[in-house]
């Protein structure tokens, strides 16, 4: 793939940002799918060590912060985050500044006869930091735009409808995107 350079051989600065906002989008999803696999190598790798979260009921450095959320996932037997409206601004060529919109539905079985979903939607603020060639968070704070607690519809039991689902979705390393796309070569 031919990149755009300008007469100094150097990067044409808007292709440039174009490049890094892709990089730190894909932290972005990256960093959800973490979460919702519970796969902590993959969400301590969206953070600088020295980065800080404000998880609303959580503040602390990242480090911190992966150690804390499988007590705070608790007995969530799925969750699903995807991130919308990823808005970023650069400071500089290694500091950015980036609002998304985050909405994430959890189901906690246990929490009430046939179980209850939650859905909850708000927004990432974020401080990314280019280090090397390489844009990981470096600053975040969570904040919480709606809360819904619903009891679950869904009908997982032994002879409900999804009760043999081949590909549910569940945690690192046994749900389906291990054995069938990253661990796969072609």
């Amino acid at each position: 793939m031919k990149t755009e350079t300008t007469t100094s051989g150097l990067r044409d600065p808007e292709v440039q940002e174009l490049l890094d906002k892709q990089s730190i989008t894909e932290v972005l999803m990256r960093y959800c799918r973490g979460i919702d696999r519970l796969d902590l190598s993959t969400i301590e790798a969206a953070f600088w060590p020295d980065a800080h979260d404000d998880h609303v009921v959580f503040s602390g450095s990242a480090p911190e912060f992966v150690k804390w959320v499988p007590s705070f996932i608790g007995n969530s037997e799925s969750m699903s985050h995807m991130i919308t409206n990823v808005l970023i601004s650069f400071d500089s060529p290694i500091a950015a500044r980036c609002e998304s919109y985050v909405w994430t539905f959890q189901h906690h079985p246990d929490e009430q006869p046939g179980g209850l979903d939650v859905i909850i939607t708000g927004r990432y603020l974020d401080r990314f930091a280019k280090r090397g060639r390489e844009w990981r968070i470096a600053d975040r704070i969570l904040t919480i735009d709606t809360q819904q607690r619903l009891p679950s519809t869904a009908d997982w039991g032994p002879t409900g409808v999804l009760a043999n689902l081949k590909t549910r979705g569940t945690r690192y390393p046994h749900d389906a995107l291990y054995s069938r796309l990253l661990n796969v070569s072609f």
